[in-house]
């Protein structure tokens, strides 16, 4: 999966710099990823599916605690053993919390935006 030029994860920089988008483009694309940044990848993959998991769970009325972490991540492929047992679990339990706060305190229904992968390929080539 090649990350987005302006993800959210670099925001701070595209932002503050959005010339650093096109020069970027100039640097030779990555030839081995490191460990590090593909379980970043996995996290941010995982976060974002919990996080539609729970706002699905929520719109068919279940309450935020029938939609456990442990539960989601056991079976989950992109999960890995250090990740089950691990502190990520209680991450997730934690952003549940953070978006149930701001969908209770915050006025009505959570606005989320997350950044996934979407193949074009089929519309053009080039996509």
């Amino acid at each position: 999966m090649s990350h987005s030029e302006i993800s959210p994860s670099n925001a701070h920089r595209w932002m503050r710099c959005p010339g650093s988008v096109k020069l970027l483009r100039k640097v030779p694309p990555e030839t081995e990823s490191s460990e590090d940044a593909s379980l970043g990848t996995r996290k941010h993959a995982l976060m974002a599916q919990f996080a539609m998991l729970l706002q699905s769970s929520l719109s068919l009325g279940l309450h935020r605690t029938d939609v456990v972490a442990a539960d989601f991540l056991k079976p989950h492929p992109l999960a890995t053993d250090e990740m089950r047992d691990g502190i990520f679990g209680n991450q997730l339990v934690e952003y549940a919390e953070h978006l149930m706060c701001n969908q209770k305190y915050g006025g009505g229904a959570v606005r989320t935006e997350i950044e996934l992968p979407l193949d074009l390929s089929s519309v053009s080539s080039g996509m």
